[in-house]
């Protein structure tokens, strides 16, 4: 004749981060905080932002037609994105630019 037995519950109270505010305080630094002139990705933001507005367009009108989010591209002209090579290309033929274009930063 078996017994019924509850099973044994382990309450565990700890925090999965061990230091949660500090975590989320890095996480919402701003990755800009860092960045000098000279880093590629700040350059190449005010590159796009010079080609982008030779043509009078907003960031709305090159995400339109370049097909790549208005956020995204924002976060880009601010240096704040890594752009991979597929969206330098893209950006370049929305722009009726040939890629290398993108690359010439000031002072090249």
């Amino acid at each position: 004749m078996g017994m019924n037995v509850a099973p044994s519950i382990e309450i565990v109270t700890h925090r999965a981060w061990p230091d949660i505010d500090r975590v989320r305080s890095i996480l919402e630094m701003p990755f800009t905080h860092n960045l000098s002139p000279s880093d590629p990705r700040k350059q190449f933001g005010q590159r796009l932002i010079q080609l982008r507005k030779q043509r009078g367009w907003s960031q709305e009108t090159l995400a339109l037609e370049s097909g790549i989010a208005r956020s995204y591209l924002g976060g880009v002209e601010r240096g704040q994105r890594n752009i991979a090579l597929i969206n330098i290309c893209r950006l370049a033929e929305a722009l009726t630019t040939p890629p290398s274009e993108l690359l010439k930063f000031e002072g090249d």
